[in-house]
């Protein structure tokens, strides 16, 4: 179960309004963990407020939490459709070290997508998000490989991160 899964999901979300106060105050109190995990549920749960969410990802990355800039990316594409913020969001991500920016930014430099296409920047990126343990990026240097041996060493470090459940 993703931690997507566990926001979505009833149980969680009970489990949330019980801890509200509780995360409140350590977000409160500048815990860059509690800020993100408020954020996540502001913007993924039954009772999403946008507005919020963004608010708890900004201060999430303000202390130092390069996945609130991640967040903030993800949020500003897919929900406002603002691609320009978007991509200063991703950037600021990548610059921290998110390795879920940096895999989003390889995606998007392999296929072109609101950067200029640029094969080598992608493989830098998803080898900088595999090496930071990014199990999807791991698969897809198994999946791009031309060499043989390097595939198979990349497809099982993808099986070990699944195994480890960290994607």
């Amino acid at each position: 179960m993703t931690v997507y899964d566990l926001i979505q999901d009833e149980l969680w979300c009970q489990i949330f309004r019980n801890s509200e106060d509780f995360l409140l105050s350590e977000a409160k109190n500048e815990n860059a963990d509690a800020m993100l995990l408020l954020a996540m549920y502001y913007n993924f749960s039954d009772y999403r407020d946008y507005e919020k969410a963004i608010e708890w990802y900004q201060k999430a990355a303000d202390a130092g939490c390069a996945d609130g800039y991640y967040h903030l990316a993800e949020l500003y594409i897919d929900h406002y459709r603002d691609h320009d913020k978007s991509m200063e969001y991703y950037q600021k991500a990548v610059d921290m070290g998110s390795a879920n920016a940096m895999f989003e930014m390889g995606r998007r430099y392999y296929k072109g997508f609101l950067v200029p296409e640029d094969e080598k920047k992608a493989w830098a990126l998803f080898e900088q998000a595999a090496h930071l343990g990014h199990g999807e990026a791991w698969l897809w240097l198994s999946e791009h490989e031309k060499d043989a041996e390097k595939a198979l060493q990349y497809a099982h470090e993808a099986c070990y991160k699944c195994l480890e459940n960290q994607w």
